[in-house]
């Protein structure tokens, strides 16, 4: 973000669909980033309102356009 790195958590937002809507309706995830406690907001990223509507996305730190977002590998532990 910005040229920097903040570590941040990823959450992947799965929408509960009705099985019978399922055939007819395909709803992307949603995912949203936050920092470790205290919790604050980094990112989200998903459609808006409509599942046709195209995915977005909403960042704490202005700019121009970005990169789809790309996971750090980390140990699994946190400083």
């Amino acid at each position: 973000m910005a040229g920097r790195t903040i570590d941040g958590d990823r959450f992947l937002v799965h929408p509960k669909i009705p099985a019978i809507a399922k055939l007819f309706v395909k709803v992307p995830d949603a995912q949203i980033w936050l920092t470790p406690p205290p919790t604050g907001f980094l990112r989200w990223e998903g459609a808006l309102a409509e599942p046709s509507d195209p995915i977005i996305r909403v960042d704490v730190l202005p700019g121009g356009t970005s990169e789809a977002a790309t996971p750090v590998a980390t140990s699994g532990t946190r400083k």
